[in-house]
């Protein structure tokens, strides 16, 4: 009978031992993130950005190999506590999703303005599916560092120049686009002005070879076939294998047609080591369009 009462005392004060663990203990995001799921360490970060409201611009980036080896470092030094059953909420305003892999597979999670992230695949990890408030010494350095790589203006080499780029009709450059006589119907300097607000972010040899390929202006001009009122839909950057080079996808929505992700287009670029763009190349004729 006495063993059975010790047995009982054990027992109980093991199942305390592993809530207080899972409650109370502080467990790394790189953790949440990626224990029980992973085989080996992640290598990778991809991070995409969510923003509530009528801006319909999603950002999703892969970070170069030595970036994301930098912001798994980060992962691991910042903390969060799980929280109670009855304080696991839905995530309002905006969020990133933070994926992280190797050559086997994959995971995500939920990052909230809020400071609270939650597994996205919970499917064999060490607790299961739940939601985690980050601790507020860490919360503002794991945001502050999602915003740096997807907003247009930080740290992803080329970003600013495809905001720039696919943001078509911008300055009223469509108004030089003439879908009647699409070729040579302007001058030089007219082609240059059309071309003008790309200039900052290209190396002068880069900017020259995307003046004589006109591929704004062909841009503009497919567009323009399409309908009048465009917006940028979504931006996907990654990493090519050799540094310094990048593949992308542009969905471009028509605002007045109604139909999602309109049109959609593919290339590469290349950046100087200032992060200029040095050489860039659009597949027009590849381009997919979508009317559902």
């Amino acid at each position: 009978m006495k063993k059975h009462h010790v047995s009982g005392i054990l027992a109980a004060v093991i199942c305390a031992a592993v809530l207080a663990y899972v409650f109370l203990w502080p467990h790394s995001l790189y953790d949440i993130a990626w224990l029980g799921v992973g085989r080996g360490e992640a290598e990778t970060v991809r991070i995409q950005e969510r923003v509530a409201g009528e801006d319909p611009l999603t950002i999703d980036v892969t970070l170069p190999i030595a970036d994301s080896s930098a912001f798994l470092d980060v992962m691991r030094d910042a903390s969060a506590h799980f929280l109670l059953p009855g304080r696991q909420t839905v995530f309002h305003g905006n969020s990133y999703w933070v994926m992280l892999g190797n050559q086997q597979v994959r995971s995500e999670v939920a990052i909230s303005e809020q400071g609270r992230i939650s597994q996205q695949s919970p499917g064999g990890r060490r607790w299961g599916e739940g939601t985690f408030r980050i601790a507020k010494k860490d919360q503002e350095r794991i945001w502050s560092l999602c915003e740096a790589w997807t907003d247009p203006n930080g740290k992803y080499p080329g970003l600013a120049f495809l905001r720039e780029f696919f943001t078509i009709g911008k300055g009223g450059r469509s108004e030089f686009v003439d879908v009647q006589a699409p070729d040579g119907v302007y001058g030089v300097d007219a082609i240059e002005t059309l071309h003008s607000g790309i200039k900052p972010y290209m190396t002068e040899r880069g900017f020259e070879n995307v003046l004589l390929g006109r591929s704004l202006y062909n841009l503009e001009y497919l567009c323009k076939q399409k309908g009048e009122n465009w917006l940028c839909g979504c931006i996907e950057v990654s990493p090519a294998s050799e540094p310094g080079y990048f593949f992308y996808r542009i969905g471009l929505v028509e605002e007045t047609s109604g139909h999602p992700w309109n049109y959609w287009f593919t290339g590469n670029y290349s950046v100087s080591e200032d992060g200029l763009v040095d050489e860039f190349y659009i597949d027009l004729k590849g381009a997919a369009w979508v009317a559902e």
